[in-house]
Parts: structure tokens; sequence; C-alpha cells
């Protein structure tokens, strides 16, 4: 620490005395005040040594906050300031280069060159809309080529793939050389082209699905909303399969968002039940009790208000036998036996003949949550075994899972990628 104040004091050209006053100023602060001013030139220091004048003209700033008038920081501002300027001259020259070369391979029709180099103003130019003036202006020379040439044809082709790769679209970027490659197969230069975005798009879905989708899953998490973690760190799962972050926040906010859904279910139930109870409809709120205790067995308040209901002549559904019909009887039977497809088409049979059961509805509902449960969770068990290098024993998790709901989409495309993957 005070070989790098040293250093830095040194660079800045700046002596470390403090006037009596600044030093009094100093002196004054607590001394966990004292270290994070230590701790914060520290920092800047080494954000203007990395040439992120930005990052250190904050950091001195924040010291100037806590002693107002300390040299040290006022010198390190000051220079940050000037560094940043300079840099951002620098970085405007080569801006201006770069469109330069942009109109010159125009000119010259060298279309990969001309595209890399818009890319590069778009993610370095503080004037993006002159850096659009001249995408639009390559494009529009990039169109008339086009327009030159038969549908279909390999050219044709090759000029709409230059406009997607403008655009960044780089799936129908592939796709259109890729089909004219099969037309002009020694095109030396469209292969290196295609080898390039095909590149450039692993990357790209990389940087997106993977780096910030993971940020993104974590902010999620860290404000609570654990349904949309889940579904980022799926995604990620989707595309990488053995990333052992993503399987652990899946389980992580999976197991928080079902302790908080049934968190609210209580709630709803409670809220419903004491309602219903108040208005004296007691078998209605009997059902919100009885909802309670399906989640959480131990449920005191719910115990009670179904003693207090039963008290007054009302008897639980449970505890009603009801006649079904055969249909009814083996649909349950099926259900039972874990057997949710056959279960729900049986259902549907006998809602078919009397489009009036509730009973019936309210069982198709709960198959259908029944199956996308149970599915997802052999999904899950799959991604595990997966990435603990067991392919043999994903497959059958993500089979299993088929088996149980055939419209589960996380298994379907994952399942159709690593058979793609075993076969070749």
């Amino acid at each position: 620490m005070k070989r790098k104040l040293a250093i830095l004091i040194l660079a800045l050209t700046v002596s470390c005395a403090h006037s009596p006053l600044l030093a009094a100023t100093y002196t004054s602060l607590e001394p966990q005040l004292q270290k994070e001013f230590n701790a914060l030139l520290d920092e800047a220091f080494n954000s203007y040594i990395n040439k992120d004048y930005t990052k250190s003209m904050k950091l001195f700033q924040r010291a100037l906050q806590m002693v107002p008038g300390d040299k040290t920081a006022e010198k390190g501002f000051s220079e940050s300031q000037v560094k940043l300027e300079d840099q951002q001259k620098e970085k405007m020259k080569i801006v201006r280069q770069r469109m330069s070369f942009v109109k010159e391979e125009i000119k010259k029709e060298n279309w990969m060159e001309a595209i890399d180099h818009v890319h590069w103003l778009f993610a370095n130019s503080i004037n993006p809309a002159e850096v659009q003036a001249l995408r639009v202006e390559l494009e529009t020379a990039l169109r008339r080529k086009i327009d030159n040439f038969p549908v279909a044809s390999a050219d044709r082709l090759i000029f709409e793939g230059f406009v997607y790769y403008l655009n960044r679209n780089f799936p129908e970027t592939l796709r259109a050389w890729k089909d004219a490659s099969t037309m002009v197969s020694s095109n030396v230069k469209l292969t290196i082209y295609i080898q390039k975005v095909a590149q450039i798009y692993r990357e790209t879905a990389y940087h997106e699905i993977v780096v910030l989708g993971g940020e993104r899953a974590k902010e999620a998490f860290n404000s609570g909303n654990y349904e949309v973690s889940a579904n980022l760190w799926k995604k990620i799962i989707e595309f990488d399969p053995q990333n052992n972050e993503a399987l652990e926040g899946i389980r992580k906010t999976e197991e928080l968002a079902n302790n908080k859904s049934k968190e609210g279910l209580i709630s709803d139930y409670y809220d419903k039940g004491l309602a219903t109870f108040l208005e004296e409809n007691y078998a209605e709120s009997l059902k919100s009790w009885e909802g309670i205790l399906s989640i959480d067995p131990a449920n005191e308040v719910a115990k009670d208000y179904i003693a207090k209901i039963k008290a007054k002549g009302i008897v639980p559904a449970r505890e009603i036998e009801k006649k079904v019909s055969p249909a009814f009887q083996q649909a349950m039977t099926l259900y039972e036996q874990e057997k949710y497809v056959a279960s729900k088409e049986l259902f549907l049979k006998v809602l078919e003949q009397n489009p009036k059961d509730r009973e019936a509805e309210d069982w198709v509902e709960k198959i259908k949550k029944t199956q996308a449960q149970k599915a997802e969770e052999h999904y899950q068990k799959g991604l595990i075994s997966y990435s603990q290098g067991n392919k043999d024993e994903a497959l059958k998790e993500w089979e299993k899972a088929l088996e149980i709901d055939p419209s589960h989409g996380p298994s379907q495309r994952t399942l159709l990628k690593v058979k793609g993957a075993v076969a070749k």
C-alpha cells in the first residue's frame, strides 16, 4: 500500500506532504475512514495505471469528497482528466481513419473488410449517428450488387450473406453462404468467410447466453425473481450442458421458487378461508383450510378452523365417499400408477361425455401440473448425469421426462442435441 502510494506520488508528480489544514482534515477522520480513504487512492491509482481514466477520475473525486482539498486526489483527478481527453482524441483519430478505410474498401469492393471496419466502429465510436449513416451507405452498395444477379444464384446468395453479416445476423449469413458454397465449392475465400463467421457466432452466442445470461440470472436471484433466474440458468444449460455454475443456480433458484410458491399459495388459501368463514360460507372455507393442510400438514391454524367448521356439522370433502363412473375410477388408478398420459386422456374422455364435470376438469389440470413437475425433475437429473459424464443415464432421464410429458420442450431439444453429438 505504501509502495503504491509512493509510486502514485511519483507518477502524478506531487508531494505527499499535506498542508497543516489538510493534514488536520485527514487526521481528523476516524481510523476506519482513513483506511477507506487510502483504499480509494490505491484503487484510483491502479485504474490510472490501467488507463481506465474514467474510473480513476470517479475514484479521485470520491476521495475529494472525503477529504476536500487533498493535493494527491486533486492532482490525480486533473491528470486523469487530461489523460482521458488525450485518450478520446486518439480514439477519434482512429475512428476517422477507420471511417476512411470503409469508404476506400467500398470503392475497391472489399466487402468483408468494409463490414469488419463498420462493426469495429459501432463498438468503439462515440458518434453512432455518423457510423449508422456509413452503415446505410455500405448496405445500399451491397443491395445494388444483389440486384445484378439472378434469384437463387451463388453470387446473389453471397451478397445476401454480406448484408446479413453487416447486420450481425450470423445464422442467416451462414445459411446463405453455405447454400452458395454448394454451388461454387471451389471458392476458397467463401470457405474462409464461413469459418470466420461460424467462429464469431459461437463466441457471440456464448457471450450472450452464458456470460450475460449468467449475470442476469444472478441479478434476478438477488432480487428474489427466482423463476426468471431459473429460466436463464436453463438456457445456459441448453447451450452448455456441463456448466456447473448453471446447474447449481438451477438447484438453488428452483428450491427457493418452490418454497416461495408454497408460501404464496398458503397465503392465498388463508385469505380465502378466513373471508369465507366470516361470511359463514363454511363449505367453501373448509376447502381453503384443507388446501393449506395439503401443503403443510402440520399447520395449526388450518387444523383449528377445520375443527370449528366440523363442529358446525360440515363434513370435509375427503371424508365423503363419492360414487364415480368406472372410467373416472380407472383414470384415477392410472394416475396413481404414474401413467399420466393415459390418465389425462381418460379424464378428457369423461369430459367429452360430461363437459360440466368440474372434478374431471380439476383432475386434468392436476395431471398437467404433475407432468410438468416430474418431467422437469427427470430433465434436471439428466443434466446432472450428463455433466458427470454419464451420457447413457442422462439420455434415459430425458426419455423418461418425455414419457411423462411428451410436450416437455427442454427435454426434446436437449435429447436431440446430445443424440446428434453422440452420433457424430
